[in-house]
C-alpha cells in the first residue's frame, strides 16, 4: 500500500447545497416550522449566529425534527458535543428515544 498523507485540517466546507427552496420544502414536509431555519448565504465556512447550529440535510432524513426535545441539548452538553458532530446514524438512535 502506498503512503496516505492526511490532508490539512480545514473548516472550509465549500458552498452549501442547501437553498431557500430546499428549506421551504423541508417546512412543507414538517421537519420544522417556517422561520426557524435558514440556508447558508454564500458562506464556505459555517458561521452560525447566536442560538443557531449547523445541521446537515441527511439529519432530517434520519429523523431530526425541530423543535428539539429539551433533553437533547442537555445530553449533548453532558458529553461536550454539538449537533453538527453527530452522524445521521446517531440521529436515528436519538429518534428512537424521543
Amino acid at each position: 500500500m502506498g503512503s496516505r498523507e492526511k490532508p490539512p485540517q480545514t473548516l472550509r466546507f465549500g458552498l452549501s447545497l442547501a437553498t431557500k427552496a430546499l428549506v421551504d420544502g423541508y417546512v412543507q414536509k414538517g421537519y420544522f416550522e417556517s422561520g426557524v431555519c435558514r440556508a447558508f448565504e454564500g458562506e464556505e465556512t459555517p458561521d452560525p449566529q447566536e442560538g443557531e447550529c449547523v445541521v446537515f440535510c441527511d439529519f432530517f432524513v434520519a429523523g431530526l425534527r425541530f423543535p428539539l426535545d429539551p433533553s437533547v441539548p442537555e445530553i449533548l452538553a453532558r458529553f461536550g458535543l454539538k449537533l453538527h458532530q453527530l452522524t445521521p446514524h446517531a440521529i436515528v438512535q436519538l429518534s428512537k428515544i424521543f
